[in-house]
């Protein structure tokens, strides 16, 4: 039996089954989205409720990984691996979301990409990360060449275990922080969602002249972790990579090729959903679309192959503007680039995704989302199809004024009346620059709107295509204003003015007429054509990027580069010092030469309401001199030192009284020779300045030095003459005991080496004798009694001895007796030895002598 048979009442039972069954399933679906923090999402129910299903990020802090290992989910909580495509509905590892949730929100002058994460090791099947993570502890250092300086201040709507920054981070302000050896700034614990910081970061240098000139010295560490790939990795990856970048003489110029390869031949999709072993390899020949993270992949895995340093990098894109230097990020904008290494400058950001498709698909997943209160897409406002309609069927026909016959349907789709009622929409290729070309094109639903006049800031430029669409260039502006208008024919049943009573005239209806905004709607009189304007309005980056390379000093010649968002900025005029000097090229370069002084100066450039500037400091000439010899003299030397800005200033003409007579070598140092003068003018220049200094007293000072040497060999003289006969004592004397001195010199060489020797045996002696002493006088066995009175003799005897052989005293002979007597009379058995070891220190004989001579013999050679 089927449900629709039985009778009336049967039938209402079943259909109040069916909604009791759907009214249970809508609350236990409630009843789960408020138990469990992931709510309903990726359920089978989630199918079935309105709203915007699951896309596959973490929406609460249950849901966010520590940060530590893992898969983490999105670019707010990366974890220590990453995966590389697979399909985008439930697969939390991909960048592929369609997610419209704002992740965070940034106050920032300009857009920047925010950066979250970065990986070095590739898998095949994806990244990982590796490598330290330590406390940050204060600003970062940044090594390399520093580009303009970026604050900002990131607002949290999400729990998050990394924070968005612009590379690179200098200073973020916020507590429980680390930094990964890849300069990604993580939480110790997750920041919750409502945490505000503030950051610093300081941008690479954006001028691509600068990046050429960068050579391949890459550090060992660098190269060898950031060019390494599997063995799996097919050969043909290398091969289509040298084909690629075969005109390539930089590193950067194979980066660039690189990426414009892949923008051109690749196309963005985020129904892509290919893994394999070797993605890479996979995206490269096998694929023709992909999202963000094949891009990166390819892009990072093909400049390794040929030596150049590069990585995975995850994070954000700038978002939209929501109001004055306000962007909101969302879970769409999740993206992965790369960075490229150059030496001396550093990590530079590449992103190899095609932007305009990926700007087009989150555009058009952003305006897909409508407010609660205001149409489906499709619809169309009641107000204006009542109006519509009263422009043509609710005329009364039957009044008496003049009418037109009905001309009846027409084929072309143009003047259809559904075709006429549906509002054109206007849609660019790509972000405007200024300077730049873009495509506008304009659309009636999904048909191309041909023949439809545009204007850009109210200057026609021409009419659409066949397919809806004319290259522009963007003026140099701060709005970009683009204004389309369409003619079509539309057939009245009424003559303009006729209406009577409660009828309505085509000028009361086009007072009551509700107009969708951005949108202008003009009838021309009576039955001609209707003419339907449509505005759209972009806001343009005008702060343009100033870079001077060469050396800023005075007089010099230096190139000046301006950019707007990396785009070279034409026919600008260039200001030095206020005074208009140059124009900008095709590339946006002028050569200009800078003021012959020194101090600050403003370099400028301007062109309609895009400007920048770029202050520089001329350093000034400092010129130092130094006298050879201890005072400056007439043709003495001396050292002339230019420096400019405290370095050294080589080719720098040195004049001295006005004649440059040389210049200064790569050291910034000459040497001159100073001229008969009281007062010496020496003079250095270069780059068109000039330092003087004036060397004093050359003549006093010779005066001085002269009168010096005459005056001691005058006195000398005198001396010599007064004090002949003394002086002639003198010389003699000296010349007497100088031959005394050649004559016994080696006799009184051989004599103090035997005294030295003499006074080596005598000093062992005592030292053999000392424990002797220390041990009887510590025993109590001395025969003067008590030890510390012992110990007192023994010193005491020690002492005089000492200052005998200083001779601070004389011991006579009798006195020597006297103590020979005392101590012989105190029965010392050792006396005899103390007093003979005492002896012979008095005597000048050697250690041999005092073995084989009799005391007779020694007292008698102590006699003569």
């Amino acid at each position: 039996m089927s449900w629709t048979s039985g009778s009336r009442l049967e039938r209402g039972l079943r259909l109040a089954l069916i909604g009791l069954v759907v009214v249970a399933t809508v609350t236990v679906g409630a009843v789960v989205a408020g138990i469990d923090p992931g709510g309903t999402a990726g359920s089978p129910i989630d199918q079935l409720l309105p709203g915007e299903q699951y896309v596959g990020q973490a929406t609460d802090l249950q849901n966010v990984s520590g940060g530590g290992s893992g898969r983490g989910f999105g670019a707010l909580t990366p974890g220590t691996q990453t995966g590389v495509g697979g399909e985008t509905g439930f697969n939390r590892d991909t960048f592929a979301s369609n997610d419209t949730t704002v992740h965070f929100t940034v106050e920032s002058t300009q857009p920047a990409y925010w950066r979250t994460g970065a990986y070095g090791s590739y898998t095949g099947t994806g990244w990982e990360r590796q490598g330290a993570t330590s406390p940050y502890d204060g600003p970062l250092s940044t090594p390399g060449v520093e580009g303009q300086r970026l604050e900002y201040e990131v607002t949290l709507e999400r729990a998050a275990t990394s924070l968005p920054t612009a590379w690179q981070p200098e200073t973020v302000m916020t507590d429980g922080l680390q930094v990964t050896d890849q300069r990604a700034i993580t939480t110790e614990t997750p920041a919750l969602a409502g945490t505000s910081y503030t950051g610093v970061s300081v941008l690479p240098p954006p001028d691509p002249a600068v990046l050429r000139a960068a050579d391949d010295s890459y550090p060992t560490e660098i190269e060898e972790r950031y060019t390494a790939l599997p063995a799996a990795t097919p050969d043909r990856v290398s091969a289509r990579t040298t084909a690629i970048t075969a005109d390539a003489k930089t590193a950067y110029d194979t980066a660039a090729l690189v990426e414009q390869w892949l923008r051109t031949q690749k196309e963005y999709s985020l129904q892509a959903d290919r893994r394999s072993e070797t993605i890479a390899d996979t995206f490269i020949f096998e694929m023709e679309a992909g999202y963000c993270e094949y891009f990166a992949t390819a892009m990072t895995t093909m400049l390794r192959t040929q030596g150049v340093p590069a990585r995975y990098v995850v994070g954000y894109t700038s978002g939209d503007l929501t109001g004055d230097n306000e962007y909101a990020v969302r879970g769409q904008n999740a993206h992965a680039w790369v960075e490229v290494y150059f030496p001396d400058i550093g990590w530079v950001q590449f992103d190899p995704t095609p932007p305009s498709d990926r700007r087009e698909a989150a555009e058009a997943n952003v305006d897909g989302e409508q407010p609660e209160d205001g149409p489906t897409p499709g619809q169309t406002n009641a107000t204006d199809r009542d109006i519509d309609d009263l422009l043509t069927d609710e005329l009364d026909p039957d009044t008496d004024t003049d009418t037109t016959p009905d001309q009846g349907p027409t084929d072309d789709p143009e003047d259809s009346p559904d075709n006429q009622r549906q509002s054109a929409e206007i849609t660019l290729n790509r972000t405007p620059v200024p300077g730049e070309t873009v495509e506008v094109t304009v659309t009636r639903g999904e048909t191309p709107a041909q023949a439809v006049t545009v204007s850009v800031n109210d200057a026609r430029v021409g009419q659409t295509d066949d397919t809806g669409t004319i290259a522009v260039t963007v003026p140099y502006t701060d709005v970009f204003r683009v204004t389309t208008e369409a003619a079509t024919e539309r057939n009245a049943t009424a003559t303009v003015g006729a209406a009577g009573p409660g009828r309505l005239d085509r000028s009361t209806v086009r007072q009551l007429r509700v107009r969708t905004p951005g949108q202008i709607d003009s009838f021309g009189p009576g039955d001609g054509p209707v003419r339907q304007q449509i505005n759209k309005s972009y806001e343009l980056e005008t702060n343009a990027t100033v870079t001077v390379a060469g050396e800023p000093r005075p007089g010099e010649t230096v190139t000046v580069v301006a950019t707007v968002a990396n785009t070279p900025v034409p026919e600008a005029t260039v200001t030095v010092g206020g005074e208009s000097v140059a124009t900008t090229d095709n590339t946006g370069r002028a050569v200009v030469t800078l003021p012959e002084r020194s101090g600050g100066v403003t370099v400028a450039v301007e062109r309609g309401a895009v400007s920048g500037t770029q202050r520089l400091r001329l350093p000034a000439l400092a010129l130092d001199v130094a006298p050879r010899l201890p005072v400056a003299l007439p043709f003495g030397s001396v050292t002339v030192t230019v420096t400019a800005g405290g370095d050294p200033v080589s080719d720098a003409a040195v004049a001295v009284e006005g004649t440059t007579i040389t210049r200064t070598g790569p050291a910034g140092r000459a040497n001159i020779t100073l001229p008969v003068s009281n007062a010496v003018d020496v003079t250095a220049s270069q780059y068109g300045l000039a330092d003087r200094t004036v060397i004093t007293g050359g003549l006093r000072n010779a005066f001085v030095v002269l009168g010096s040497g005459l005056g001691v060999g005058g006195l000398a003289v005198l001396l010599s003459v007064r004090y002949r006969y003394a002086i002639g004592l003198f010389v003699a004397w000296g010349r007497r005991h100088l031959r005394g001195a050649v004559a016994y010199g080696p006799r009184w060489i051989v004599q103090a080496g035997r005294r030295i020797d003499m006074a080596i045996g005598r000093g062992a002696v005592r030292l053999r004798t000392m424990p002797a002493m220390l041990r009887l006088a510590l025993t109590g066995n001395h025969p003067d009694g008590g030890r510390w009175q012992q110990l007192r003799t023994w010193l005491s005897r020690h002492h005089q001895a000492v200052r005998a052989r200083l001779g601070l005293r004389r011991m006579g002979r009798r006195g020597e007796q006297a103590s020979l007597t005392e101590t012989a009379a105190g029965g010392d058995p050792d006396a005899v030895r103390r007093a003979w070891a005492q002896f012979l220190t008095h005597v000048s004989v050697s250690r041999q002598a005092t073995q084989t001579q009799t005391p007779e013999e020694l007292a008698a050679h102590a006699i003569e």
